[in-house]
């Protein structure tokens, strides 16, 4: 008999049998049928291929799998049957080949082998539960095959989000509250209360097998022992392990609004920049606009005899700059979109097609921030601080675990490092030390909130001198194009090289105002996000129930 099937059907053969080493046939049956892929290299008279094939296999009765093989290459469909009759014994039928039928067995835990006795032909295959690997050969022809497959993996992919254009405000409460980080965190304090609700409840009698078998003991050591579970109340450290879990469960509420109020503000930030490159792109293309009708000005002129020959390439130049600085822009754009769709946490890399602006976001009328004020944000900073509030959190709790030292060698399942000792006094040393840390840290974070605050203030103020000077530098830039641009009209001598670098120095301060403007925006962002106004008064602040809400027109200058 001749072995020369197609290798894709062996393929799908082998890959059917996945279940069946150390499996009875109901097993095979029920395991089997699913979808598989796989990849298959072929070598005959030297030539090796390399072709993807899909496969399909279903219940066709209850001792028959129907197996369905597509060639992603050549789009060809073929059917055959696997046929179980016992445990030990497989036939593989091919419709196809005229019902012809092989017989296979296990050699070893994970794998098959064809009939030895076959000497024209040979197979090996291993399968591990989930990978397939098999090597045919047909003797002395030449002709080999390797093959690959693997069932599809049963984890649904994610759902893409539809594109679609948000503004900056939905942006932000998108981040706020689906962004990928702030559901672990809400375990945690999931996690947090629960230890306190179990810090309760072991307060009541419980009972386990060591209490038991404390019991029966009948020594000091062990009745003590039963005691901590039968009677757990009367251990003064047990009652303060409930406040402490208390306290913490309440910095673990912090940090998950935390959580939240930074993934906002490094959404409203990605916004700003979207909308910024996006206003610029615009700025660029409505000034190869405005270039472009003056070139093409000037080669009216040259064609009229006016002006030499060629004068146009230097416009032409800045034409092509821009072009290849727009293509870097747009390039760039879409990594921010990118960036920005994960920090809303959009599965959708392409999900925000553009962004919009909520409010006005003019700043002519807009004055700096002086000290004083500055100096007045910062105490308001300190005083809605949720880092400042999950660190008293913790130094609350960190002192009440401080007093719990002095009574943990009452307790019978205390810490030993606890018990009435020497050892007692650098134990409880420890405690006052971390209790400690947690005051030095307090002032590192409440540093941090001042510097946080004077910082973006003063680099609002700086943007909003920049864009001053942006401003003057456009209307001069605009005023010295329209000088030269008067003189080519009117047939008075002007230089092409004083043109073209005004045209440049115009665009480049005009690109410089809208850099100045977005800027602030975003230091003013951060100094909300400081100062908890504006959206970031949607965060609760009284560990559920918000004690102030700011409307965010409102400015605290």
């Amino acid at each position: 008999m001749r072995y020369t099937w197609n290798i894709s059907i062996f393929l799908i053969i082998f890959s059917s049998l996945l279940t069946f080493t150390g499996c009875e046939k109901g097993a095979l049956f029920l395991h089997a049928p699913g979808k598989y892929q796989g990849v298959i290299l072929s070598k005959k008279t030297g030539n090796v291929k390399q072709s993807l094939v899909t496969t399909e296999i279903s219940l066709k009765s209850k001792d028959e799998l129907q197996i369905k093989e597509f060639s992603d290459d050549t789009q060809k469909t073929t059917f055959f049957v696997l046929r179980v009759e016992s445990d030990s014994k497989v036939w593989l039928l091919f419709p196809d080949w005229g019902n012809a039928k092989v017989h296979l067995h296990g050699a070893s835990e994970n794998c098959f082998v064809s009939d030895p006795n076959l000497k024209t032909f040979s197979a090996t295959l291993c399968f591990n539960g989930l990978d397939l690997t098999m090597d045919l050969n047909w003797g002395a022809g030449g002709n080999a095959y390797t093959l690959s497959v693997s069932r599809d993996s049963t984890v649904k992919h994610p759902t893409f989000e539809h594109p679609q254009d948000y503004t900056v405000d939905q942006l932000l409460k998108l981040g706020m509250n689906q962004n990928f980080d702030s559901p672990i965190q809400f375990e945690r304090v999931v996690q947090a209360k629960t230890k306190t609700e179990l810090a309760y409840l072991e307060l009541t009698p419980h009972i386990s097998v060591n209490t038991i078998l404390n019991l029966a003991s009948f020594n000091v050591i062990g009745v003590l022992k039963a005691v901590g579970d039968l009677l757990p109340f009367l251990f003064p450290s047990k009652w303060l392990r409930v406040k402490e879990s208390k306290y913490r469960s309440e910095a673990e509420f912090d940090a998950w609004i935390l959580t939240k109020a930074d993934a906002a503000n490094v959404v409203e930030g990605l916004a700003y920049g979207v909308l910024r490159d996006s206003v610029v792109i615009s700025t660029i293309e409505e000034n190869q606009k405005y270039i472009a009708e003056i070139r093409d000005q000037v080669q009216e002129r040259e064609r009229a005899g006016l002006m030499q020959v060629g004068a146009s390439d230097d416009i032409e130049s800045i034409l092509n700059a821009m072009d290849r600085g727009n293509s870097a822009l747009r390039s760039s754009l879409i990594l921010e979109k990118i960036a920005l769709a994960q920090g809303a946490g959009f599965y959708n890399f392409a999900a925000i097609t553009n962004v919009q602006a909520t409010d006005d976001l003019s700043i002519d009328h807009l004055k700096s921030y002086d000290d004083t004020t500055i100096a007045r944000l910062s105490d308001t900073a300190l005083d809605r601080s949720y880092e400042r509030r999950q660190l008293n959190s913790l130094i609350e709790a960190s002192k009440i675990g401080e007093s719990e030292r002095y009574f943990q060698w009452l307790d019978p399942s205390g810490e030993h490092d606890g018990d009435l000792g020497f050892n007692l006094i650098p134990y409880v040393k420890i405690g006052a030390s971390e209790t400690r840390e947690l005051i030095d840290k307090r002032q590192k974070i409440e540093a941090g909130i001042i510097d946080m605050v004077a910082r973006n203030a003063t680099i609002a103020n700086r943007y909003l001198e920049d864009y001053g000077l942006a401003r003057s530098g456009y209307e001069i830039q605009n005023r010295r194009v329209e000088r030269h641009l008067n003189n080519m009209r009117s047939g008075i001598n002007f230089s092409m090289s004083d043109l073209t670098n005004a045209l440049q120095e115009r665009l480049k301060a005009e690109i410089e105002l809208i850099d100045a403007q977005y800027a602030y925006h975003i230091a003013k962002a951060n100094l909300n996000r400081a100062l908890l106004v504006g959206p970031y008064a949607w965060l609760p602040s009284n560990r559920g129930q918000p004690s102030w809400i700011i409307s965010s027109v409102v400015d605290l200058r």
